[in-house]
């Protein structure tokens, strides 16, 4: 397995708390640090567009939502001169 996919693998997993732990983890909590690293992963793996929603999601102290992907996919658009329209992406959010 490629040292991307691996860490990708170990960050999703970061994100789950062991249900034999009882409560330990916030409900909500940002996880904005683990959102950065899931963005260099995939930076390291070549998917531009998905490293840019998980940055655009650490930035904010947020989850990944649809509103980070649909930024993130004009972004991806705008680098090959071909935006989104609004019938593209209207029912994104």
């Amino acid at each position: 397995m490629a040292q991307d996919q691996l860490a990708l693998q170990l960050l999703a997993a970061a994100k789950e708390y062991p249900d034999n732990l009882g409560e330990g983890k916030l409900a909500g909590a940002p996880e904005n640090d683990i959102d950065y690293l899931e963005g260099l992963a995939y930076e390291m793996a070549g998917n531009t567009a998905a490293a840019k929603t998980a940055f655009l999601a650490a930035a904010e102290g947020s989850s990944v939502g649809m509103l980070h992907l649909q930024r993130a996919a004009r972004a991806e658009c705008a680098k090959i001169e071909k935006p989104l329209s609004e019938a593209e992406i209207g029912g994104w959010i």
